[in-house]
């Protein structure tokens, strides 16, 4: 039987009842003026509410974001059918449906319930059945009522139309109603409030079928029907979901595809704990996006720096929550002691260490947190339309390097990056990853503001509650302080590369390309010792190797001091060949750096005589002052690197 697309969808405007009701803009406000990106907020928000919304708890769940232009036939159907008689304040959605060039942005899931429930406010749902669609169509301040879920108090939804140029968003949902499945279309906008004809409306106005002076959503073919004509996409025979399309987002002036790729980083940003798979497990949502036709890839945060160490904390913390939980409860148990009351991690990565974060009175467990110092790599630059002279930032939630604690509680979704104490340090950094235990997940929880993106005790109503959000915050930062300035931490596994194509080689000096020195060099001097690689595991990502170099510096006698300039170039097998220029080797490489990098200069031993890290190729080392020193070297895994060393008499290379 065809479906029919009625004339024009009924408009439904809500008036203020006589006891007064909240404005459209005071609903816009309920979120405060948050500190992330609009379109930060609105994936964070999406994401949040598809996880609340997941069929059971052994379900993955499919998160695609998808942005198309509309042509001229879809461009009528917004105009004159869905979007047909906008009210009087609605100047912004005039305005667009005016528009020879709208954009939709959609974003759907599936592998959850879709919006279920009753389709009027006023009818209580029947036992055991979800409010989903009139909590997110009509309610507002709706909290969550799944355990362990992600949004807590139902404001979240507002920034669609926040994000919308004209305010507006159409939902198209498919869910169980009895035995069988029904869809829903309903389009949504807001206004200032305004009075007309003798009475005064809240701003707040639906599109759908208009039923006892109320709104009702479309249902079934029509639904369907309305969603496939717009261009939204489509669910599969049997599946449940819901799509949120906003109405021509507001990109802050991004191109379109600038934006799909700033909406690519902020999912790993936000989200990479659903990506990281459970031990013996798959990962508990997947992440798609296209623009037009053209996928935009989401990356795997196990190939993206920092987040690869991030990960890596994720999956010890796990591990050590389960094996308290194995054990009753007690924090003990989940791997070898550490000389601070910490824990090595037990089939995670051993550059984690881990730390149960308890109640110092009742010694009550609050949490676990793991630490890592790892080796900075490149940063991987999409073009996101970033700009540092404008509103427009990058989608990563910190520049610079990573001295942050990722909070998480029991749905996994980061809450907030927490900065901490940096490392003296530029070319190593730190990371850090706290996870509430169950049992408190509600007090975390409830210490969130409406845009859940920190963690505030004060927020918190019951006492016992409160003092543990207190306590944790308390203590998961002082560990990480603790962390930052112990310098026994930075132990790294010494193995000498063997390899001579997939290591490093100490090569001989040079004053200048094929003039080598001689055997006994005359003074200053340098000598190299062991090739340290650090641990491949803590890297996580394939396409670099970072490796150190100790080596020591002799002085001339009567000079002040030595220059070391050190260079890194692509070698044959045997160290002897140089070659300066591999085209192939930078053709290959997907970042802007060389294929071979010197990245800095470490002291052997951390904090001697205040020796500090030098980032650059050139190195100053004065009489008197630590002389054992570690070459850093970055480069592609598979080549063979030789090192040269060009060393100066501070006196002369001062003048």
């Amino acid at each position: 039987m065809p479906v029919v697309l009625p004339a024009t969808l009924d408009r439904f405007s809500e008036p203020f009842p006589p006891h007064g009701a909240l404005a459209a803009e005071g609903a816009e406000n309920l979120l405060g003026r948050p500190r992330l990106d609009p379109l930060v907020v609105l994936v964070r928000e999406a994401v949040q509410n598809s996880w609340d919304a997941r069929l059971d708890d052994r379900s993955v769940v499919d998160f695609a974001i998808r942005a198309h232009h509309l042509d001229a036939v879809q461009r009528g159907v917004l105009q004159s059918t869905v979007f047909d008689s906008p009210p009087p304040a609605a100047d912004r959605l005039r305005e667009v449906l005016q528009r020879d060039d709208v954009l939709l942005l959609s974003l759907t899931d599936a592998g959850t319930t879709g919006l279920g429930g009753p389709v009027r406010a006023d009818r209580p749902p029947k036992p055991g059945q979800s409010s989903n669609f009139v909590d997110l169509l009509f309610n507002i301040g709706q909290p969550s009522d799944r355990e362990f879920g992600g949004g807590t108090y139902g404001f979240g939804k507002t920034i669609s139309f926040v994000v919308s140029e004209a305010r507006a968003v159409i939902v198209h949902s498919r869910t169980a109603v009895g035995d069988t499945l029904q869809s829903r279309f309903i389009a949504a906008g807001f206004t200032d409030h305004f009075s007309a004809d003798g009475r005064r409306y809240t701003g707040r106005h639906w599109w759908g079928r208009s039923v006892e002076e109320s709104i009702l959503p479309i249902v079934g073919g029509n639904a369907d029907a309305f969603a496939d004509v717009l261009g939204l996409p489509p669910f599969d025979e049997g599946q449940t979901g819901t799509t949120i399309c906003v109405v021509a987002p507001g990109f802050r002036g991004r191109t379109p595809r600038q934006a799909m790729n700033f909406l690519a980083d902020a999912i790993v940003w936000n989200f990479w704990p659903k990506m990281v798979a459970p031990a013996g497990g798959a990962p508990s949502m997947r992440f798609a996006i296209t623009f037009e036709s053209d996928p935009v890839p989401v990356p795997d945060p196990d190939d993206v720096a920092p987040l690869h160490a991030y990960a890596d904390a994720l999956r010890g913390v796990r591990s050590a929550l389960r094996l308290a939980a194995n054990d009753g409860g007690s924090s003990a148990g989940a791997g070898g002691a550490t000389r601070d009351g910490g824990a090595t991690s037990a089939g995670a990565d051993d550059t984690v260490q881990l730390h149960a974060v308890k109640d110092p009175k009742s010694t009550v467990p609050i949490g676990w947190l793991g630490l890592a110092r790892i080796p900075v790599l490149p940063r991987s630059v999409a073009d996101d339309g970033r700009d540092a002279g404008s509103e427009r930032q990058s989608a990563a939630a910190f520049e610079g390097l990573a001295h942050h604690v990722a909070l998480l509680r029991e749905p996994e979704l980061v809450v907030e990056y927490l900065e901490c104490p940096a490392l003296p340090s530029v070319v190593t950094e730190w990371v850090g990853v706290f996870k509430a235990v169950p049992e408190l997940d509600r007090a975390f929880a409830a210490a969130e503001p409406p845009t859940h993106d920190s963690w505030r005790a004060n927020l918190v109503r019951d006492d016992a509650h409160r003092r543990s959000v207190a306590m944790g915050m308390r203590n998961l930062i002082a560990l990480s302080a603790a962390f930052a300035n112990d310098e026994s931490c930075d132990r790294r596994p010494a193995a000498q590369i063997a390899d001579a194509l997939s290591g490093l080689l100490a090569g001989p000096s040079h004053d200048e390309a094929g003039a080598t020195r001689p055997a006994q060099p005359e003074l200053p001097a340098v000598s190299f010792g062991p090739v340290h690689r650090l641990p491949a595991k803590s890297l996580r990502i394939s396409d670099h190797r970072v490796s150190d170099i100790d080596f020591v510096v002799s002085h001339r006698p009567g000079c002040s001091g030595t220059v070391v300039e050190a260079t890194a170039f692509v070698a044959t097998h045997d160290g002897d060949a140089v070659e300066r220029e591999p085209r192939e080797r930078r053709a290959a490489a997907r970042s802007s750096w060389e294929p071979v990098e010197i990245v800095g200069f470490v002291p052997t031993k951390r904090g001697d005589d205040g020796a500090v890290e030098v980032a650059g190729s050139r190195l100053v080392v004065v009489r008197g002052r630590p002389n054992r020193w570690r070459v850093r070297v970055r480069s592609l895994p598979d080549i063979a690197v030789a090192v040269d060393m060009v060393v100066t008499p501070l006196d002369e290379a001062a003048s």
